[in-house]
Order: C-alpha cells, then sequence, then structure tokens
C-alpha cells in the first residue's frame, strides 16, 4: 500500500509540474490555485524561491574571500546552495584555509550582503499572486529556510508580504 501510494504521489507530482511549467503569466498562475485548492499547507523556502538572491548570497561570500586575499572561481558557490551559513562557513575554511572565526565571516557577510538585497533584491514574479491566490483559497502559507531569520523578515516587510505568512522560520 505505502509502494502504490509513492508511486500515485509521483504521477501526481509530475502532472503539476508538467502544468505549472506551462503557466506564462500572474493570471494562468492564479486560476491554476484556485482550481485545485484549498490546500493543507503550502511551504516557501526564501533563497531561491520567494527571492532570486543566491546570486547576492555568492557575492557576499566571495567579497569576504577576497577581502583575505583568496579569489575563488565564479561558479564556487553552486555546491554550498541548500546549505546552512555555519555549513558553508566550515567547508570555506576547510577548502580555502581561511583563519578568521566563523562569528566574524558570518557579521562581515551580512554587512556585505544587507545593501546588495536592499538595492537588488526582489519577490519573484510569481510570488504574490501565488500568495493571493492560495489565501483566496483558504490555505495557509509558511517560509521554512536556512536564511537568516532577521534578513528574511525585513525583506518581507519591505515588500509588503509579511501578513501572507502564517509563520517563517529561519536561523539566526
Amino acid at each position: 500500500a505505502d509502494q502504490a501510494a509513492g508511486q500515485a504521489g509521483r504521477r501526481c507530482i509530475g502532472r503539476w509540474t508538467a502544468a505549472l511549467r506551462r503557466l506564462r503569466s500572474p493570471a494562468d498562475l492564479s486560476a491554476f490555485i484556485r482550481a485545485r485548492g484549498p490546500f493543507e499547507l503550502c511551504i516557501w523556502d526564501f533563497d531561491g524561491v520567494v527571492c532570486d538572491s543566491e546570486p547576492l548570497q555568492a557575492e557576499s561570500y566571495r567579497r569576504v574571500l577576497l577581502r583575505r586575499g583568496v579569489s575563488p572561481r565564479a561558479d564556487f558557490f553552486e555546491r554550498y546552495v541548500g546549505l546552512t551559513e555555519p555549513e558553508i562557513w566550515d567547508r570555506i575554511v576547510a577548502e580555502y584555509g581561511v583563519a578568521t572565526e566563523r562569528p566574524e565571516l558570518a557579521r562581515e557577510r551580512l554587512e556585505a550582503l544587507r545593501p546588495a538585497l536592499l538595492h537588488d533584491a526582489r519577490p519573484n514574479w510569481f510570488v504574490r499572486p501565488a500568495l493571493e491566490a492560495l489565501r483566496g483559497t483558504g490555505t495557509r502559507s509558511v517560509i521554512v529556510s536556512s536564511g537568516n531569520l532577521s534578513v528574511i523578515e525585513a525583506y518581507l516587510a519591505a515588500w509588503g508580504l509579511s501578513h501572507y505568512f502564517d509563520a517563517v522560520s529561519g536561523l539566526g
């Protein structure tokens, strides 16, 4: 029974993925959600989903490394996507031999990241219409992220999105 349920779930996800790829506008997305909702819960990630912040995140790590005389390859951050900041620093320290304490590295990186986020970060095109459609169906939305909670909350507030989320969970 568990195996059959798993197969059925994979078929459902496959159909949804194919349908989502055909969506071309906020109106298409809203109609898609309203036709299928309500859902029990919608779980969002912040970095890479709500906000395409990964290039900004990568640049902030690169700047910290450059200040220490380390010149990482352009694609160095790809292997760290999805890890927590402490995990990333553990790997960077091991790989590049950075001698600075991790809390200082994290503080310095956040200083480099905040102005970039303020200037360049925006929610992805689909976020607001999806949140509005989900709310219209009575579906709760939450963010579960390995990102810095204070940064996530600040940007949700700046973008006027805080009220769409029933809970936000992050690190820091």
